[in-house]
C-alpha cells in the first residue's frame, strides 16, 4: 500500500507564514512498501547513465501518463511491522511510451540529478493528493529523533532536510512545525537548536525542511512539535529586540504589522529606518551586535537549571491574559513551574506596614480561595505580599511572585528563604534583565504584570498614595475585577481601600464575596478526602510516572524532577499511558483522565 503524500512547498508556505524565498523543491519522498514502484532495468541504447530523451524499460509499475524517477537513498524497518519504509530522492521525470510484455517503456523528459539503472519509477498521479486545510494542524505531540541529514553530512543547517524517526506516534500532519533540540543530559536541560516543517510523512518516519537555526542541528538531535518543553519557549529575534535600547512593545508591534522579518531587521536596521524612525542608540546597538554578551548571559542562566525559562510574547507558553494588557512585556524570565502562568490567578496586594487586622484577613480569606484552585499572585514585598505568599504555601497551594528586579536578584534580601520556597513550589517571574537591581521606577512597572496575570486584584490595607493602588488602577485599565477589604475609617492604611470602594471596587467581607465574581477553574471540594492512587497493571517506571500526573496539568519538567527518569524514558511511557486513555495531552503538559 502506498501511503505517500505530496505537498508543494508553496502550499505549505501559504499556511505557515514562511517567506516566499523558501519556495524551492526538495526532492525527497517516503514510501511504505513498494507495490507502486517500478525498477529501471535497462535502456534502449544500453547506457548506464541516462539522459533526457533516453528510452528506458521499467518492471512492475502501474500504467500512467507521467512518472517521477526516484533513486533509493535508504530503507528502514520498524520492530512493530514487517514492511519497509523507503527513503527516495527524485532524480527526474518520464512519460509513458508503450507497454511491452511485462515491461513499461518510458521516455525520460527531465533530469534533475544523475539517473541510472536500478533507480525507480513511480506513477505521477500517486504523488498528488488533495490536502485539506486540517492537514496544516498538529493533533498530538511528537517526540522523535533525527536519524540522518539527507545531504549526507553530520551537521545540518538552514534549508537542509532531515529524516526523523517518529516511532509509533500518529497525528503528525504535513506542514506542521517541528522544533529541534539537544537531548537532555544529567547536567544540562534540552537546548534549542532550530525549527522546520514537515513536508514528507509516512507511518513511522517524516522529513522536515529546516527553516531556522539557532545552533547547528546534529544527527541524533531530539524533535518536538511543542515549544513549551523546558526552555524551548522563546524566539531569539524577539529576545534580542527586548535587549535593544529604545525598542518598545509598540515598535515591536509595528514591525510585525508591516511584515518585516525580525532577523533581517536585526541584521540591517538602517534599511528600515525610514519606516521605523529608530533612535541612533538602537541602530548602533544592533549594528555592533552589543546584544551578544547579554544574550550569552541569558543562555548561560537558562542552562543552569531545568527550572529556568525564557518566554517571549510569541510563545505558546506566554500567559494569555497578560498578552491582553495595553503594554505587555516582550518576554518574561521565569523560575519554577511555568504551568501556573495560564492558570486562574488572584492578585493579593497591600501595605508594607500591615497590622494584625491585615494578617487576620489573609488568614480568613486565602484558605478558601486556595481550596478553589486559585493561584495567589503578588510582588514578594515585605508586608501583605509576603503574608499572601506564605499563606498560599502553608495551605499547599501555589503562588507566583513578580519581581521588580532581575529574576536572579532577591529583593528584599530578608525574603531569601521565601524566594527559594516559591521557586521550588510556585513560580518567580520578572521582565527585567538579569542582574537588574531594585530601582524606584521598576515597581510601578512590575505592578501592571501582577494585575495583568490575574482575573482580579484583592487590596488589603493600602494608604491613599501607595503601590497597591497603582496595581488596582492597572487592574481597572485592564478590565480586571478589583476587591477591597474595608477597615477603620480613621486608620491611614485603610484610606486607599475606602477610596477604591468609593470608585466602584467591590467591598468584600469574605472569600465567597470574591469567588462570586471570578470565573473559576473546575470546581474542587476543599475538604474532600483524597483517595489513594490506583495500582494499575504496569511496570514500576510507568506507575511512578502515572502517580505524579495530576488532574490539572503536570509538565515534563515536573515529571523528570519527581521520577529522576530520563527524557527519553519518560516520553515513551507517556505515549503508552496516552494510548491506554489513562492520561491526555493538555497545553503545558499532561493531565490524568
Amino acid at each position: 500500500m502506498l501511503i505517500l503524500l505530496f505537498i508543494t512547498p508553496s502550499l505549505i508556505l501559504a499556511n505557515t507564514a514562511i517567506k516566499p524565498y523558501y519556495t524551492f523543491f526538495v526532492p525527497y519522498y517516503l514510501v511504505e512498501d513498494t507495490p507502486q514502484l517500478g525498477e529501471i532495468t535497462d535502456s534502449l541504447d544500453g547506457r548506464v547513465l541516462l539522459s533526457v530523451g533516453t528510452i528506458i524499460y521499467v518492471t512492475h509499475v502501474p500504467k500512467s501518463q507521467t512518472y517521477d524517477l526516484m533513486a533509493k537513498v535508504d530503507s528502514f524497518s520498524h520492530d512493530d511491522h514487517d514492511k519497509k519504509t523507503y527513503l527516495l530522492k527524485q532524480v527526474g521525470k518520464a512519460v509513458f511510451n508503450k507497454q511491452q510484455s511485462n515491461m513499461t517503456v518510458m521516455t525520460i523528459t527531465n533530469v534533475m540529478q544523475e539517473i541510472q539503472k536500478g533507480d525507480y519509477a513511480l506513477p505521477k498521479q500517486e504523488l498528488f493528493q488533495k490536502l485539506p486545510d486540517a492537514m496544516i494542524q498538529l493533533k498530538s505531540n511528537l517526540h522523535g529523533k533525527i536519524i540522518s541529514t539527507l545531504e549526507g553530512i553530520q551537521i545540518a543547517r538552514k534549508y537542509h532536510s532531515v529524516l526523523i524517526d517518529i516511532g509509533k506516534q500518529d497525528g503528525l500532519m504535513l506542514g506542521g512545525r517541528v522544533y529541534f533540540f539537544s537531548d537532555k543530559t544529567d547536567n544540562h536541560p534540552p537546548k534549542y537548536h532550530g525549527e522546520g516543517f514537515i513536508y514528507r510523512l509516512s507511518d513511522h518516519y517524516a522529513i522536515a525542511l529546516i527553516t531556522n537555526t539557532d545552533q547547528e542541528i546534529n544527527a541524533d538531535d531530539m524533535v518536538s512539535t511543542q515549544i513549551n518543553k523546558g526552555r524551548i519557549m522563546y524566539d531569539k529575534a524577539t529576545a534580542i529586540l527586548y535587549l535593544t535600547p529604545a525598542i518598545s512593545y509598540r515598535i515591536y508591534q509595528r514591525l510585525l504589522h508591516l511584515g518585516i522579518d525580525l532577523d533581517d531587521f536585526i541584521s540591517n536596521p538602517c534599511r528600515y529606518q525610514p519606516q521605523m524612525h529608530l533612535s541612533q542608540q538602537s541602530i548602533v546597538f544592533l549594528i555592533h551586535k552589543k546584544y551578544e554578551p547579554l544574550y550569552d548571559r541569558i543562555e548561560s542562566w537558562l542552562e543552569q537549571s531545568n527550572k529556568h525559562h525564557l518566554i517571549t510574547i510569541n510563545s505558546a507558553a506566554y500567559p494569555k491574559l497578560l498578552k491582553e494588557i495595553p503594554t505587555p512585556p516582550l518576554l518574561l524570565f521565569a523560575s519554577g513551574d511555568i504551568n501556573l502562568l495560564n492558570q486562574t490567578q488572584l492578585a493579593v496586594v497591600g501595605t508594607r506596614h500591615h497590622t494584625r487586622y491585615g494578617q487576620d484577613i489573609i488568614d480568613a480569606f486565602l484558605p478558601d480561595l486556595i481550596a478553589q484552585q486559585l493561584i495567589i499572585t503578588s510582588g514578594m514585598a515585605i508586608g501583605i505580599d509576603t503574608l499572601a505568599h506564605k499563606q498560599a504555601l502553608a495551605q499547599n497551594g501555589k503562588t507566583i511572585a513578580v519581581l521588580g528586579t532581575g529574576i536572579d536578584i532577591c529583593y528584599p534580601y530578608q525574603n531569601k528563604s521565601l524566594y527559594q520556597e516559591v521557586q521550588s513550589n510556585g513560580l518567580i517571574v520578572s521582565e527585567f534583565p538579569l542582574g537588574s537591581q531594585p530601582k524606584r521606577h521598576h515597581f510601578p512597572q512590575r505592578n501592571r504584570i501582577i494585575s495583568g496575570l490575574s482575573q482580579g486584584v484583592l487590596v488589603i490595607e493600602a494608604a491613599h498614595k501607595s503601590g497597591s493602588l497603582i496595581t488596582a488602577f492597572h487592574a481597572i485599565e485592564q478590565n480586571r475585577d478589583v476587591f477591597a477589604a474595608p477597615g477603620n475609617i480613621f486608620h491611614p492604611s485603610m484610606q486607599g481601600c475606602h477610596y477604591l470602594i468609593q470608585m466602584g471596587a467591590k467591598l468584600v467581607c469574605s472569600a465567597q464575596d470574591i469567588l462570586d465574581e471570578l470565573i473559576l477553574p473546575v470546581e474542587s471540594k476543599p475538604h474532600q478526602s483524597v483517595l489513594p492512587l490506583p495500582k494499575l497493571d504496569m511496570d514500576d517506571d510507568a506507575q511512578q510516572i502515572y502517580d505524579c500526573i495530576n488532574s490539572t496539568c503536570t509538565s515534563i519538567d515536573q515529571i523528570i524532577e519527581y521520577t529522576n527518569l530520563t527524557y527519553t524514558q519518560i516520553t515513551g511511557i507517556l505515549f503508552q499511558l496516552e494510548m491506554e486513555s489513562l492520561i491526555k495531552v493538555v497545553p503545558g503538559g499532561y493531565q490524568r483522565i
